[in-house]
């Protein structure tokens, strides 16, 4: 621990605890919170009751994010107007946490050195390994959550998810911490083959579609930087490597989804359309709907009253029940913005990353795919409540901005 702390200063050590997720996670005023973001908490508020007059910073990450207004303001303009879901003051507070957690590595990522982002790195594949080996070797299932959750037959309890509760939480960040540590490393990444190797592992055994997707992108945006220096035997033998991992992780996600969801009966076989058909239902719904409530939706918060308890619109599974609760999400995000925000949200919450994508995507294509990645998860993930958790992300997009370099203590 003291050499730890001799090593990193006290933004990196946060920046780190989240790649332990729910190992530092307490519940605090009924939201499970990790304590590198009470911390972060602590720290923006002791710094401003210090000096109050100092907003310098704040301006300049407003000047520098402003794409992120409009959702920002449409959102808390639903907030204002409908308050008549319970769990509605929740997702707001959801959704300030992130900018929050955003805000502070805004502002401190000049401290933040390659040699965290790559700690980051080692923590999420020695988790993921400590996690996946004891469940393998032992059939000891590592819980941070209801131990019930994972005893089922399905793709989640038998996939590598390190100290995450879920392992498409681990997949997302794992996937953008390599992103950011493919664009900070650069040709130097090739120093770090250990590393390099562990993390196909954990990408492996996590066996999801999106993280095999991001690798790809990776190893291919970075072919054409070092195309000159290397062979066309070495380019030959790189491609052909590539091609055969690319198709072994296919193989690997398909036999893995495979085995671990067999199809028994009619209300197993809706598990496999918990993202498909939930939308399908829910656009139908709201093209019934007055133009109003197409436009601007039901209000915040109202996903389990409007959309799961009055008109099933959810995804029902044979392990998943319409159980109200106030602001509870469904299996992906992109039913639940069109109930509750209407239509006109999407042209809100999807402009900040086209924003940057476009901005981006000739000088810094490592950014332009996590901004796509990002908007992507809306559509297969329910990841509103866990935005405030997608650090590598927030410092990744302040490097970028800001246009930094990140430090190297060597």
């Amino acid at each position: 621990m003291v050499l730890l702390l001799k090593t990193f200063n006290r933004h990196e050590i946060i920046y780190m605890s989240f790649a332990f997720d729910s190992l530092l996670k307490i519940d605090l005023l009924g939201v499970r919170m990790h304590v590198g973001l009470i911390f972060i908490l602590l720290i923006l508020g002791i710094e401003f009751v210090a000096h109050p007059t100092s907003i310098g910073r704040m301006k300049a990450f407003i000047r520098t994010n402003w794409s992120i207004l409009p959702f920002f303001g449409y959102l808390f303009l639903q907030f204002i107007l409908n308050k008549a879901f319970p769990g509605a003051i929740m997702l707001l507070l959801y959704y300030f946490l992130a900018l929050i957690s955003f805000y502070y590595f805004f502002k401190k990522h000049s401290s933040i050195s390659k040699q965290s982002v790559i700690m980051f790195q080692w923590i999420m594949v020695t988790t993921g390994l400590f996690q996946f080996l004891l469940f393998k070797i032992f059939g000891f299932q590592l819980s941070f959550y209801e131990v019930e959750h994972y005893m089922v037959d399905a793709s989640f309890a038998t996939r590598m998810r390190g100290f995450f509760v879920e392992p498409n939480w681990y997949s997302i960040v794992f996937s953008f911490n390599t992103l950011l540590l493919a664009m900070i490393l650069k040709r130097k990444i090739l120093e770090y083959k250990v590393l390099i190797l562990l993390s196909f592992v954990c990408f492996y055994f996590n066996a999801s579609y999106t993280s095999i997707a991001i690798v790809v992108l990776v190893l291919l945006i970075q072919a054409p930087q070092n195309i000159r220096y290397i062979s066309k035997t070495k380019l030959i033998t790189t491609f052909s490597l590539v091609l055969i991992i690319a198709l072994v992780f296919a193989g690997r996600v398909y036999d893995k989804r495979k085995s671990s969801n067999q199809i028994v009966d009619a209300s197993t076989a809706v598990n496999y359309g918990s993202r498909f058909f939930p939308v399908v239902r829910t656009y139908d719904f709201m093209t019934r709907q007055s133009s109003v409530k197409q436009f601007f939706g039901f209000g915040l918060g109202s996903w389990p009253y409007v959309g799961i308890e009055e008109n099933r619109l959810g995804y029902i599974g044979v392990h998943v029940t319409n159980k109200v609760e106030p602001g509870k999400r469904d299996s992906a995000e992109i039913q639940v913005f069109m109930l509750e925000f209407g239509f006109l949200s999407f042209i809100f919450l999807f402009f900040d990353y086209f924003y940057n994508y476009m901005k981006y995507r000739k000088h810094n294509l490592f950014y332009a795919i996590a901004c796509v990645f990002l908007a992507s998860c809306f559509f297969i993930y329910p990841i509103f409540k866990f935005m405030m958790y997608i650090v590598p992300f927030y410092l990744m997009r302040s490097i970028v901005t800001e246009r930094n370099e990140i430090i190297d203590k060597t």
